[in-house]
């Protein structure tokens, strides 16, 4: 129950508690918002991650694909 005021003690608890309900209603979409963001950033971190993962991938595949035997050289017999 409410201090003694001037006004009911029923409205004064019905204000109060409708204050807490909306202070409640705000930290629980906070938190909601917030949970987001940490889901998005990891998503966004393994999405890094993969593109990381296919460059190099690419690279070195790019690197093992080079011909370095164009002249011949390498290959050619010697006596």
């Amino acid at each position: 129950m409410a201090f003694p005021t001037s006004v009911n003690g029923q409205i004064t608890d019905a204000v109060r508690s409708r204050t807490h309900a909306a202070l409640g209603d705000a930290l629980v979409s906070l938190t909601q918002s917030t949970g987001l963001l940490f889901q998005n950033a990891v998503s966004a971190q393994q999405q890094a991650t993969l593109n990381a993962q296919a460059a190099t991938t690419q690279g070195v595949a790019l690197l093992y694909g080079v011909d370095t035997a164009s002249t011949g050289l390498a290959t050619k017999e010697t006596p």
